[in-house]
């Protein structure tokens, strides 16, 4: 099974991951981590001399080479992997997709997020920045399969309870599975460090 984690910068979806993969068994991935790893160039590199668009297909390539690989997957996306392209329906068909919330307030708390470039050059300073990004990505973060409130639980008891909800999705799954090949058709689509960018 592939996992997804999406939602704003600082929202906790690396150290969720790591703990969810380890109660999964899985194998964890950064999705940044993972276009860094292909590129060999920093992410801020990336973004200085391709830009987002460069960075985003970059991020696009990473995320179909991680979903087509086999067995049990627990993916850390960066935030605005979920707004580009085609990227949530990919998500979505290859396995749950799982929004940690978190309110602007509570984001602006977070430590070092205020201080990221794409905020802190926003014309109505990091503030306004963040509230705009969020504005901007919610609507793709709330076609998740699975909101889990990130703001007041620890890591742990949200890696928990994302852990305890997968067997009805993997259940949901083989009986799609099962019904496609009955009919002769396949899966039906409608089933913070230097590696991690500013997005």
């Amino acid at each position: 099974m592939k996992v997804f984690l999406i939602g704003m910068p600082a929202s906790g979806k690396t150290t969720v991951g790591k703990r969810l993969a380890k109660l999964m068994k899985a194998r964890f991935v950064d999705l940044d981590a993972a276009v860094v790893a292909a590129t060999g160039t920093p992410l801020k590199q990336i973004f200085k001399t391709e830009g987002e668009w460069g960075f985003r297909v970059r991020e696009a390539t990473a995320l179909l080479d991680v979903v087509r690989q086999r067995g049990d997957v627990v993916i850390a996306t960066g935030g605005g992997a979920p707004t580009f392209g085609d990227n949530l329906a990919v998500m979505k068909h290859a396995g749950p997709v799982c929004y940690l919330r978190a309110s602007v307030a509570a984001l602006a708390r977070r430590p070092g997020l205020m201080t990221r470039p794409i905020l802190a050059a926003h014309p109505g300073g990091p503030a306004k920045g963040l509230a705009a990004l969020f504005r901007l990505r919610r609507p793709h973060y709330e076609q998740a399969d699975l909101t889990i409130d990130a703001e007041a639980a620890a890591p742990a008891a949200i890696a928990r309870a994302i852990a305890d909800t997968l067997p009805a999705f993997a259940r949901g799954a083989a009986r799609g599975h099962r019904r496609g090949h009955g009919h002769g058709h396949g899966h039906d689509d409608d089933d913070d460090d230097d590696n991690h960018n500013d997005d």
